[in-house]
């Protein structure tokens, strides 16, 4: 198999599985506390990542480059607290695969702010992920008044994640890929756990067992192997064939919603659920 290939799909399974075990924190403990757990974690990762390129003299600091990670960093932490709460309130089957269209969103910037113009394929995406969302959705216009729930908190996770990606892109290339996960890994944690504490996150007793420690463990694990794979086949393999793959993986996460979840969806919802994810693979491949 293709290095590009495998490690798109480890990307594929890592994300995948690591969004549906947050998400039985989240209907556990709810967003705030979630949020706050899932952080002390990626500090942790993050420090020591630090203290490894301090300690062999590979950290690299440019003021311009780590102020863009950090607002794309606020972007995304806005997002991703969109897309929990969306899992806390709603179906895990219509939130992840709405939530990962975000590229629309940071299409539609590149083509007002930097003049970009899309591919053929790239519009029958665009199309094709409008029709999956209005499908979804069931009536879109209720759902936006809250009749479908999670579905309004989907979308905005879709624009805070479309703004996040969109700024990153801006950064200067001053940085390199371990350097600029580094301080995106850092500044998240510092933000996502001030706005946690913010919402009531603070733990009480009982809160964080044994039992769901090791669960946190594991999605941090997860995660983070998950930017391992990603770095490791978009140095092996295609970009063109990493991303639409790695792309995805909110399938994996609809699957086991609806396996273990028993998420009832109607049939037209599981078909807008099915061309989300056709438009998703079709918009990230170039």
């Amino acid at each position: 198999m293709d290095s590009g290939v495998f490690g798109g799909l480890m990307v594929m399974l890592c994300w995948g599985i690591s969004d549906f075990i947050q998400s039985l924190m989240i209907r556990q403990l709810g967003t705030a506390k979630t949020m706050l757990v899932r952080n002390i974690f990626t500090f942790v990762v993050a420090s020591l990542l630090g203290a490894y390129l301090i300690i062999s003299d590979q950290l690299r600091f440019d003021t311009h480059a780590v102020l863009i990670i950090t607002c794309s960093s606020a972007a995304y932490v806005s997002g991703y607290y969109f897309y929990m709460r969306g899992c806390e309130v709603g179906n895990l089957s219509l939130v992840s695969p709405i939530a990962s269209t975000y590229s629309l969103v940071t299409i539609l910037f590149s083509i007002i702010f930097l003049q970009e113009r899309l591919a053929p394929v790239a519009w029958i995406a665009v199309s094709i992920i409008f029709i999956g969302i209005v499908m979804t959705s069931g009536n879109i216009f209720r759902s936006l008044r809250g009749g479908s729930q999670g579905f309004l908190q989907a979308i905005l996770a879709m624009v805070g994640f479309g703004v996040a990606f969109f700024i990153l892109g801006f950064s200067a290339k001053a940085l390199d890929v371990t350097n600029a996960f580094f301080y995106s890994a850092l500044t998240q944690a510092v933000l996502f756990t001030s706005l946690a504490l913010t919402r009531n996150g603070k733990l009480e007793k009982g809160d964080v067992t044994q039992r769901r420690g090791w669960i946190f463990f594991a999605h941090s694990l997860l995660v983070n192997a998950g930017w391992v794979f990603y770095i490791f086949a978009s140095k092996m393999g295609d970009l063109s064939l990493v991303t639409p793959i790695s792309s995805v993986y909110s399938g994996v996460t609809v699957l086991l919603a609806i396996a273990i979840y028993r998420e009832i969806t109607t049939v037209v919802q599981k078909v807008g659920i099915g061309t989300v994810l056709v438009g998703v693979f079709l918009l990230s491949y170039k």
